[in-house]
């Protein structure tokens, strides 16, 4: 099917900024939008995000590759969030190595060539 889909992401690490989730989640195709919510979250929880593609096929690939993708040495779920979709995605990725880490001077998820790669291979 085609169209939007929006996905839930959560288990996301609190120092992550809206460009480091766009970061990993745009070389699945086009994004419509991002949406954080890091508000009323407490010691030691994780921050949740919507992201929405301009087309299904994109958001079902994003999903069977990023489940599971350790960020920051966290693990992410990747959910469909739009009901829509849900019969299309019963995938669940199992979890691979870690992808980048966080920079703390502010700059958001460092990815060196290999995490890159192995993103991009995903």
């Amino acid at each position: 099917s085609s169209g939007p889909c929006k996905l839930r992401v959560g288990g996301l690490h609190l120092g992550l900024s809206e460009e480091d989730v766009r970061a990993v989640f745009e070389p699945f195709g086009e994004l419509d939008f991002i949406s954080m919510n890091k508000e009323d979250v407490a010691a030691g929880a994780f921050a949740s995000a919507f992201v929405q593609y301009k087309e299904t096929a994109h958001a079902m690939l994003a999903l069977s590759q990023l489940n599971g993708l350790e960020l920051v040495g966290i693990p992410i779920r990747v959910s469909i969030a739009s009901q829509g979709a849900q019969a299309a995605a019963s995938t669940m990725a199992a979890p691979v190595e870690s992808l980048g880490e966080l920079d703390e001077g502010g700059q958001g998820l460092k990815l060196d060539s290999r995490s890159r790669a192995a993103l991009m291979a995903r």
